[in-house]
């Protein structure tokens, strides 16, 4: 993930930049027009799940010829994976875990 700042608004986003080409190599077939949909798979759960309180908002996304970009609402305070290799015994602890 990057962090990137839009001149126009000054917000900041999380990019998840995914090659094109590496991503179709992952779908398993042949069919473009699958592929196509595949590819738009993510971008579709993130724009359905935006009014969870548990998952980033999807700001927006676009696919040029070698990327398919997705900017996400920046969310500071490192990763959930970090949060739960630094915890003791390796878990999430509970104080956390509640809302």
């Amino acid at each position: 993930m990057l962090q990137a700042k839009r001149k126009a608004t000054g917000e900041r986003y999380a990019l998840k930049i995914q090659p094109i080409e590496t991503m179709v190599k992952t779908c398993l077939t042949s069919n473009r027009e699958k592929d196509v949909t595949l590819l738009h798979m993510e971008r579709t759960v993130l724009a359905v799940c935006s009014d969870s309180p548990f998952i980033v908002d999807l700001e927006y996304a676009f696919i040029d010829d070698k990327y398919a970009v997705l900017a996400l609402e920046a969310v500071t305070g490192g990763t959930l994976a970090n949060i739960i290799v630094s915890s003791p015994k390796r878990q999430l602890p509970m104080n956390v875990c509640k809302i």
